[in-house]
């Protein structure tokens, strides 16, 4: 096994064995058990910006009824390229995973080269086989935001530093520093967590003082367009659509959701994040971190501490419930637990690596497969396209929030829950509004419900439907 290893012990040769092992499943439509939802917000709004890209800046969604479905969210760039490569090779689910594989495999590489300016190659080596092989691992192929905006961050640190450290071609180094830190600001918010990475190099005094200025000059200028996006005009797109985005909660709210949820949010950093194994790495590499008076590597993880806790007292209950939450942190965990490997002998450091893998490969294999009871779904289109069922005649689906069915519907509508689609008030609400049919998902992400006094025109093991009158 470790002569295996060996093969690839350069990191270039690393991220690629786990790009490879990542195309697994990569052409599955985004129906694993863990953030259907959340994958499919995001083909929803790239498959109607496919048709005008101008909706860069609104944003669509298929949920809301017979309204404005425009939706505050982040910058979608993800979808943008993604409705590209629509638009260039055809309409498919998948774009997405091999769109984030691709950018989140450049940004390991920057990793990489990040920690290999704040200590030493060796030490990068482990740090980044820890990040590529923890919930990185399934989440750089899931189509959402989360690890592309991290790499843009990621990227972004390194330029930083390259402007910090190099008088020849500073000032390109300075316009890439503003560019993929802005991106990676505008396409995920908390990714920024990860600039606590440039403030060893900003404490530097070999460094003058002039450099750093401008420096942080041009990262404010990232830093307002961030902010200028999810202050200014999320909350305008919203005035526009009842279709909303989670954008965090009050501190009030939030601090009670954590005291009733602590115990999960808690297994999210010891056990979401980097595994157990990884987690056990962690706690040592940070009492050997104090130990050595690694001053660089202590002044990032107790900042990004402060800064995802911070991050954690906006999300509240959403923390404990989503594991993507935790996400910009784990290449802090990565980095302090990369630590312990780089000080251990090459033989016992490979062992608990394959270990670390071994252990979360079997955790996250689930993100890789779609369950026979979900895949059904993909083929609801077609289901109403036997009957007859107009693409532009809207629709409810039972998705309880989920726009899962809704989205594989290839309709508009609206997502509600069995307990609202019980009340007949609420029924004839939508039939006020325009609803035409009702889709029930019995199996995959809700339950079978019948509706009384309704005329039932499907009936199969995975789906009922109703076409409703007036």
């Amino acid at each position: 096994m470790i002569k295996i290893i060996d093969s690839f012990s350069n990191i270039k040769g690393i991220i690629i064995l786990f790009f490879i092992l990542r195309l697994y499943g990569i052409t599955n439509p985004p129906l694993e058990i863990s953030h259907n939802w959340r994958q499919t917000d995001m083909t929803m709004v790239s498959r109607n910006m496919t048709k005008d890209l101008h909706q860069i800046l609104y944003p669509q969604v298929d949920y809301g009824g017979s309204k404005s479905q425009i939706v505050g969210m982040e910058f979608p760039l993800l979808n943008a390229f993604i409705a590209l490569a629509n638009r260039c090779f055809g309409y498919a689910h998948w774009y997405g995973r091999l769109i984030n594989l691709i950018f989140s495999s450049i940004g390991m590489y920057f990793f990489y080269l990040l920690v290999s300016k704040l200590t030493n190659e060796k030490h990068a080596f482990y740090a980044s086989f820890v990040l590529i092989s923890t919930l990185w691992f399934a989440y750089s192929r899931k189509i959402m935001p989360d690890t592309f905006s991290a790499s843009f961050i990621i990227a972004g640190i390194y330029y930083s530093i390259l402007a910090l450290e190099r008088k020849t071609y500073r000032a390109l180094y300075y316009i890439l520093a503003c560019i993929f830190i802005a991106i990676g600001g505008l396409t995920k918010i908390s990714s920024c967590i990860l600039l606590v990475f440039i403030v060893p190099f900003l404490l530097e005094k070999t460094i003058d003082l002039k450099t750093k200025i401008i420096l942080i000059i041009t990262l404010t200028f990232a830093g307002i367009l961030t902010l200028a996006w999810y202050i200014v005009w999320v909350p305008y797109l919203n005035t526009l659509s009842d279709a909303r985005f989670f954008m965090g909660k009050s501190f009030s709210i939030a601090s009670h959701e954590i005291i009733d949820r602590l115990g999960d949010i808690c297994l999210r950093f010891y056990e979401t994040a980097v595994g157990f194994s990884g987690f056990i790495l962690f706690l040592i590499g940070l009492f050997l971190l104090i130990k050595h008076k690694q001053k660089s590597l202590l002044i990032i993880f107790i900042l990004g501490t402060l800064l995802e806790i911070l991050f954690l007292f906006k999300t509240g209950a959403q923390f404990a419930i989503h594991t993507y939450y935790i996400l910009p942190y784990v290449p802090i965990m990565a980095l302090i637990a990369g630590y312990v490997l780089y000080l251990l002998p090459k033989k016992y450091a490979t062992i608990l690596c394959f270990i670390l893998f071994i252990e979360n490969g079997a955790r996250l294999y689930g993100e890789f497969i779609i369950k026979p009871k979900y895949q059904p779904v993909e083929h609801i289109d077609r289901i109403l396209d036997s009957l007859k069922i107009p693409r532009n005649a809207l629709i409810a689906t039972n998705g309880n929030v989920s726009p899962t069915v809704l989205y594989f519907s290839q309709h508009k509508g609206w997502t509600p829950s069995n307990e609202q689609l019980q009340n007949p008030d609420f029924i004839h609400s939508l039939i006020l509004k325009s609803c035409e049919y009702i889709v029930i998902d019995k199996q995959a992400f809700s339950d079978d419900v019948e509706l009384l006094n309704k005329t039932e025109i499907f009936n199969n093991k995975s789906f009922r439907i109703y076409k409703l009158t007036k």
